[in-house]
């Protein structure tokens, strides 16, 4: 725990250090003569601002070195938050340069010079756009791969005009090595976002798979099974994702993260469990079999650390499909670690993996309880919701200290068992989640 816990402060740092790092080399050396404060204050919020959308562009780059200690939805709720934050600070430099000299309104009249103000003006409204599309996606109705598309083509127009306006405004960027700094920044933001939209399909091109198999295992989940066509496969750890793309070719929009299901002894077949929730995974069970498949990963730090005595898991729903695939593996590996399984559903026969579940329950150290939020006549296990309560029943004191939890579900459950923990004085680096809210 304390290599993640370094490891985070470590990116943490390098991270306000790509912020601060070239707004401080920018007031180093010889400066101008000073506009006012608060003119040169609206300054120096354009300038965070410009670094902070060159930050969003490496936060997304789906860099495993840089997601594990955080997981991808703390990761992309951090790009969320800070993408707001980058429209704030924009929108201070606008009002407040104005406020203090109403003579730099005419950057945003037409009338005074068109394409400057058609640039600027553009950049307002595609970064309004970029955090209410984020925020408020399905109000839209945008569907994930016109709103991805949307999204990386705004955010590179913004980061462009950024770069331009900083260029020809140079009242601090004067010289040549000052512009220079800037250019570095932006360049390497827009280099992650040419490996990412092109040098990762490229590499998954080399290594397709094919749809061996799709199963209905619970009413509107799928089992869908890939087999490597002519490669080793993909080497993950049980409880990883990875990015599916169907189709024949690994550029398509339609990408989209999954947790594997299966266990890691076979890398060259990979089965995802998914769950009919949105636009593209609402067809999933009529993809047909000889389909083509990309996957891009393994990604993710949702795996399990067997140093603890037990490890309990709390799963909601689909949530369950990285504790069915620590399962497998546990059982293929013969391992005797103990774990706890805590699955909630609303209906029984959303229960996808019982007849597993039961099963592994005589192969392994395993405890699975079941709770169902509306349950049948003569349901005889758990009912309602998870609650700190029907924790205590299942976990014996004072050992549940000393245990392991991983959380994965909605966001709901996963704040109340979060509470439930606290409640439990678990300490934090005994804790973590992965919750669905992610896009």
């Amino acid at each position: 725990m304390l290599q993640y816990l370094a490891k985070a402060v470590g990116w943490v740092v390098l991270a306000t250090a790509f912020i601060l790092l070239p707004i401080t080399l920018t007031f180093t050396g010889e400066l101008p003569d000073g506009r006012g404060f608060w003119v040169d204050f609206a300054a120096v919020l354009g300038f965070i601002a410009l670094a902070v959308m060159a930050l969003q562009f490496v936060l997304t780059g789906r860099f495993p070195r840089v997601g594990k200690p955080f997981g991808v939805d703390t990761l992309l709720y951090f790009h969320r938050q800070l993408g707001i934050l980058g429209l704030f600070f924009v929108l201070g430099h606008v009002v407040i340069i104005v406020a203090a000299d109403p003579a730099y309104l005419a950057f945003l009249d037409p009338r005074v010079e068109l394409p400057r103000a058609l640039a600027l003006n553009t950049v307002l409204l595609a970064l309004a756009l970029l955090v209410a599309t984020s925020v408020w996606r399905t109000r839209f109705a945008l569907s994930y791969e016109i709103w991805r598309l949307l999204h990386a083509g705004m955010a590179a127009l913004v980061l462009f005009i950024g770069l331009a306006h900083l260029i020809m405004v140079d009242h601090f960027t004067a010289t040549l090595p000052k512009k220079g700094i800037w250019v570095a920044v932006c360049l390497l933001a827009f280099a992650w976002l040419t490996y990412i939209r092109l040098i990762k399909p490229l590499r998954a091109r080399r290594t397709p798979w094919r749809v061996a198999t799709v199963e209905r295992i619970a009413p509107e989940t799928w089992s869908l099974r890939l087999a490597a066509v002519d490669h080793g496969g993909l080497r993950f750890q049980a409880g990883h994702y990875a990015w599916l793309t169907l189709g024949k070719s690994p550029f398509s929009l339609q990408q989209h993260p999954f947790t594997i299901s299966s266990s890691p002894s076979n890398p060259r077949e990979i089965e995802f469990t998914i769950k009919e929730l949105g636009d593209f995974t609402s067809n999933i069970g009529s993809v047909e079999q000889g389909t083509r498949a990309f996957l891009e990963g393994p990604y993710g730090h949702f795996t399990l650390r067997a140093k603890a005595p037990a490890t309990v898991f709390v799963a909601g729903g689909i949530g369950v499909t990285p504790a069915i695939s620590i399962l497998r593996w546990m059982r293929d590996t013969r391992s005797r670690h103990f774990f706890y399984l805590f699955y909630a559903v609303e209906h029984e026969p959303d229960l996808a993996f019982r007849e597993e579940l039961d099963a592994l329950r005589e192969q392994l150290n395993l405890r699975v309880i079941y709770v169902l939020e509306s349950p049948p006549n003569g349901w005889t296990g758990e009912t309602g919701m998870i609650t700190t309560n029907l924790l205590a029943r299942h976990l014996p004191e004072p050992d549940r200290r000393d245990y392991d939890y991983m959380t994965c579900g909605p966001n709901a459950m996963a704040d109340a068992v979060g509470k439930s923990l606290q409640d439990f004085k678990i300490p934090l680096r005994r804790q973590r989640d992965e919750r669905f809210d992610m896009v």
